[in-house]
């Protein structure tokens, strides 16, 4: 069972990228802390309430997920680059649904990593 759970984990985990905001930690708690209080009391209306809670919670997962699904990313680079040099590029999104646009898509330039290994004295 536990293999199991462990793959599932990973599976999801390299399919699923989301980046939690401080929203997203507030509403989570809030979940946390009515569904106690539904427990502990036995309201039924707290129970109710929770159930909401949650599955506007999940709908948002879907909606955010199903807004970056069909996006086409073009990157143009010039034909010649040489190391080390900056060089002016375009980077091109095209939405290939034809139902449901996509909204709020921030395109940010990733900083510099100490991976990429630079030529210096050669």
């Amino acid at each position: 069972m536990r293999n199991l759970w462990e793959q599932l984990r990973h599976l999801l985990a390299r399919r699923i990228r989301y980046k939690i905001t401080r929203g997203g930690v507030l509403f989570t708690a809030a979940i946390m802390v009515v569904g106690a209080a539904a427990v502990f009391s036995g309201n039924n209306l707290l129970f109710l309430i929770v159930a909401a809670m949650m599955a506007t919670l999940l709908v948002s997962g879907f909606v955010s997920r199903l807004c970056l699904a069909a996006l086409e990313l073009d990157f143009l680079v010039p034909e010649h680059v040489a190391a080390g040099r900056t060089v002016p590029a375009r980077l091109y999104v095209r939405n290939q649904k034809w139902l449901m646009p996509s909204f709020s898509i921030r395109v940010a330039r990733r900083a510099a990593s100490a991976a990429l290994p630079t030529s210096k004295g050669n």
